[in-house]
């Protein structure tokens, strides 16, 4: 086999890979997508430190930090629900406040207990319209900030519910993809620069009739995980 030949075939099947990995975990190939975990422990009792699993779209997620309970509030990291339901997620350092979007509405949350020991709240935009939640805030628990599940969530628009029986915290809606195409995951990248370096170390130039083709292939990865 020659060494152009061998070396489509390596692109094409990392391609393959990659598109297979960044869509089962996250789910972001599909725009439908259902949350499915267990109801955390309270506050005092959860062990920040273990992993917890859940459900998305059949697919084991594991969210590093376990949630918990707080005064009737599920909370979860941060980038974990940005994460698994498609969300821009900002940190302001000078207000400590979070912004949590989409492509139609936005959340400022902010702490607990945050500048001059007042108590936190939430803003929700949504065009020219201004809601304030006062009471609803995050909470920093060891270098992580955690956020109200439900609040988050039913705000973009999924449907919460819960199952006493089983204990079971559903939540379903629809959303397209806005993670941003530079945003790969460690082993996304990995098999990005692996692609590179094979090209760099090729015989092969790279220049097929006087076109470089080593600059397009972020773009077309890119476009292909869209």
């Amino acid at each position: 086999m020659n060494i152009k030949k061998t070396k489509k075939i390596v692109i094409i099947l990392s391609i393959f890979v990659l598109y297979s990995f960044y869509g089962n975990t996250y789910g972001i190939s599909a725009t439908s997508i259902k949350l499915n975990m267990k109801l955390p422990k309270a506050f005092h009792e959860t062990n920040f430190d273990s992993d917890y699993h859940v459900n998305i779209n059949k697919n084991d997620y594991v969210i590093k930090g376990s949630p918990f309970v707080f005064q009737d509030y599920t909370y979860i990291p941060v980038g974990d629900i940005a994460k698994i339901f498609h969300l821009n997620v900002n940190y302001n350092e000078l207000d400590k406040s979070v912004l949590l979007s989409d492509n139609e509405k936005e959340i400022i949350i902010t702490p607990k207990i945050h500048l001059y020991n007042e108590y936190g709240g939430a803003m929700i935009k949504s065009g020219n319209e201004t809601v304030i939640k006062p009471g609803v805030d995050y909470i920093l628990v060891n270098d992580r900030s955690y956020v109200p599940l439900r609040f988050i969530t039913e705000t973009f628009g999924f449907i919460v519910e819960y199952e006493n029986n089983s204990k079971q915290i559903i939540i379903v809606g629809d959303r397209s993809s806005t993670i941003g195409v530079n945003n790969f995951s460690d082993e996304q990248q990995a098999i990005i620069d692996a692609i590179s370096e094979y090209e760099a170390k090729s015989t092969v130039t790279g220049k097929i009739k006087g076109r470089d083709f080593g600059k397009q292939k972020r773009r077309i990865i890119s476009n292909l995980l869209q």
